[in-house]
């Protein structure tokens, strides 16, 4: 049976409960989007009349059945790639998911070895591209101390804070820190050695680096940044390749 489309509150107990949904009710549904982006996709157009997809409540329990299918069917690394995409935020991620757990629950545990299928190639590709960035920026961050924390603010992306949280969770074992996505108003927040997610919109420390807060801190990473730099062996075109320009704004070194 074919509906137009699933509608969920954006979360990934809700993605996965869309999953469950489109196997027991036998359905194949056109589209899966969270509320709000449809909403704002489809205001003022035509199909704002001729649609009606099915609004599907995020339930845990079913969620968890199919999580523990995929660990138990196909394999913890496909479960990690489900992941990793739900976090890309690209666009019509869902139904790549779901058609992928279609393709996996046949195959098993060899899915991501499966190249030639588009859909396991598709789903790689993101997952990729997930991935570098959360390793580039686990590099990359730049943090500022501020009220106690230690503050880094950035706007990757894709919705990876809660990747990079873990590595700076076991490095900093002695600091309390906030790492804060400005693009989507969540943040990482470690204190005492325990970290969550939690909202944050806007600014909770307005000052950015480079804006004449100058701090130690900042003072000191400037100044490594200055003397380590070769004049003469500057190489902009290289340094956009290993740090994209569009984060150049939250760090530290760079006026």
């Amino acid at each position: 049976m074919d509906t137009n489309g699933y509608l969920y509150d954006g979360s990934f107990e809700g993605l996965l409960t869309c999953v469950h949904e489109a196997y027991y009710r036998r359905e194949d549904p056109g589209f899966i989007a969270e509320v709000g982006r449809y909403k704002e996709k489809i205001q003022g157009t035509l199909f704002s009349m001729i649609e009606s997809p099915v609004l599907v409540a995020t339930d845990p329990i079913k969620a968890q059945k199919v999580y523990d299918s995929v660990l138990d069917k196909i394999s913890t690394e496909a479960m990690e790639t489900i992941y990793h995409v739900y976090l890309s935020e690209a666009e019509n991620f869902e139904i790549m998911v779901l058609r992928y757990l279609r393709l996996g629950f046949r195959i098993g545990f060899d899915l991501n070895k499966n190249l030639q299928d588009k859909r396991v190639m598709d789903m790689l590709k993101i997952e990729r591209r997930v991935v570098l960035e959360a390793h580039r920026l686990q590099g990359f961050l730049r943090f500022q101390e501020k009220q106690g924390f230690y503050y880094a603010a950035y706007e990757p992306d894709h919705n990876i804070t809660a990747l990079i949280a873990p590595h700076f969770a076991e490095r900093l074992t002695d600091l309390d820190f906030i790492i804060h996505d400005k693009r989507r108003g969540l943040a990482a927040v470690c204190r005492n050695k325990e970290w969550f997610m939690t909202c944050l919109e806007g600014s909770a420390f307005p000052a950015t680096p480079g804006s004449g807060s100058g701090s130690l801190y900042e003072d000191l990473w400037k100044g490594y940044f200055s003397w380590a730099s070769i004049e003469e062996r500057t190489n902009l075109k290289n340094q956009k390749r290993q740090m994209p320009k569009r984060y150049w704004k939250h760090l530290t070194e760079i006026d």
